[in-house]
């Protein structure tokens, strides 16, 4: 897979001390699982640059890199994943507001498995993603949905891990056709119940507790949006020092912990990138999201690497200076610096380390236009 430019992974919002946390937590995190697969791409991940040199560039959401490789991994990399699961929440939210304004119905539904310490993440995550299929084919499928009025729906795939091992579940917001009644949606939420019920019992994994599963009306579409979108562990990203798996940890978590060396813990987040990798966190079905949003849906690496405007360069760096950087892991700092205060900011955050360097204009990535250009220079 080819190398490309880390334009917007690395967005954030105007800064306040939680957004603050949670993008120093997100580089750092992402340094970390770099550390624990240096084979992936999340191993340079917004470390290597594609060129000679790397430019800041400011948005409206925030100031961001350019010139640097980006992973695109919703399950690996903590920064990409931010940027993914923000995409995926707008287009979620923008077609559950469609939906509701046109008189339809949506509903969020939880699927879970039993599941046991000794059972590897590869044989749940399969049976999750087996049974998902058996309970959508065939003609009680085609029966249901004629019944129900179903539309569609968008399925999120989360795991946490816990004293029972690894929990892969599903999150599916289900969406019925406008006049749907509430006998309608009653009966399908009986129906899938039942249905992935004897679907996990016929691969002998026992019987499904039904307090575990829910299917709950949608009230406030963004919040439903966000929930989805984000599969709970995001959440992470953006609270970390208020938000924690109940009942177990989320691989964020798993990572978190691994920086106190605990070789299990690292083991786990390599068994969970390796089960994860590949897989589709969000799975779009029947005909609702192309009723509401005629787009082609976007790739995770798409949304991750947005492309950066040349117009809204305001500074480089050259390598040599971005080898420092990195080595005193501030390019979190570096971004915050530059939301508040720009270049200016920066530069006194440079200062404040030690580092040598000297600042010329020279024409930005615009040849008409000039931007100051940070050089790192060795001290006399």
């Amino acid at each position: 897979m080819t190398a490309s430019l880390d334009r917007h992974a690395n967005n954030v919002s105007p800064p306040d001390e939680e957004k603050r946390l949670g993008k120093r937590r997100r580089h750092r995190l992402r340094r970390l699982s770099g550390r624990l697969l240096p084979k992936w791409r999340v191993a340079a991940c917004g470390r290597d640059h594609l060129g000679p040199n790397v430019t800041l560039h400011r948005s409206d959401c925030g100031h961001h890199f350019g010139g640097l490789e980006t992973c695109g991994s919703v399950w690996t990399c903590p920064v990409c994943a931010a940027k993914i699961t923000e995409g995926r929440c707008a287009e979620i939210e923008a077609v559950l507001k469609a939906h509701h304004e046109a008189g339809g119905r949506a509903y969020m539904m939880t699927l879970t498995i039993p599941h046991a310490a000794m059972q590897t993440c590869q044989e749940l995550l399969d049976t999750v993603r087996g049974v998902w299929r058996w309970v959508k084919t065939g003609s009680p499928w085609c029966r249901a949905k004629e019944r129900s009025g179903y539309l569609g729906d968008v399925r999120a795939l989360e795991v946490t891990h816990g004293a029972n091992g690894w929990h892969p579940h599903l999150h599916v917001l289900v969406f019925l056709q406008p006049g749907t009644t509430d006998e309608q949606a009653t009966y399908l939420a009986h129906w899938f119940y039942e249905r992935w019920a004897r679907g996990v019992e016929g691969r002998g994994y026992g019987d499904c507790s039904a307090g575990a599963f829910t299917f709950k009306p949608v009230t406030e579409d963004y919040g439903a949006a966000q929930y989805v979108g984000k599969w709970g562990a995001a959440l992470e990203l953006t609270k970390a020092h208020t938000k924690r798996s109940r009942g177990g940890r989320t691989p964020w978590q798993i990572l978190e912990d691994c920086q106190n060396g605990n070789p299990r813990d690292a083991a786990l987040f390599r068994d969970y990138a390796k089960t994860f990798k590949g897989a589709r966190q969000l799975t779009w079905a029947g005909s609702v999201r192309k009723a509401y949003c005629p787009e082609p849906e976007a790739p995770d690496e798409a949304l991750a690497e947005a492309p950066t405007l040349p117009e809204t360069q305001i500074a480089t760096l050259d390598g040599k200076l971005w080898t420092y950087v990195l080595h005193y892991d501030l390019t979190a700092d570096v971004l915050l610096a530059a939301d508040g205060g720009g270049v200016h900011a920066v530069v006194d955050l440079l200062r404040k380390i030690g580092v040598p360097f000297e600042i010329s204009i020279r024409h930005s990535l615009e040849r008409d236009r000039m931007v100051p250009w940070i050089e790192w220079r060795p001290p006399k």
